[in-house]
């Protein structure tokens, strides 16, 4: 919920400020970052990433570049962190 000029509102988009705020920054020169996750926004100096122990799900098309984009981005920065996981290819 948000309270602006003392009217509740229900719906509107997250601003950049609000989306970032609630992100792991991870400078791109950092090869020791504290957390790793899949990274939702980048920029030239960083990528942020979501970094709570969370589950998550990617649903897009065939061909879409999802492990090139997604998965291989956030195997990186999982390693990086030095954090365990899983990595599973269901169709192979």
């Amino acid at each position: 919920m948000n309270y602006t000029n003392g009217r509740t509102s229900f719906s509107r988009f997250s601003s950049k400020e609000e989306i970032l705020s609630s992100l792991y920054k991870i400078p791109l020169n950092d090869n020791n970052p504290k957390y790793g996750g899949i990274p939702l926004y980048a920029d030239s100096e960083a990528v942020y990433v979501e970094h709570l122990d969370t589950h998550t799900i990617i649903y897009e098309p065939t061909a879409s570049k999802k492990t090139r984009f997604i998965g291989m981005a956030s195997l990186l920065t999982y390693i990086k962190a030095g954090e365990s996981f899983i990595a599973t290819d269901p169709k192979a």
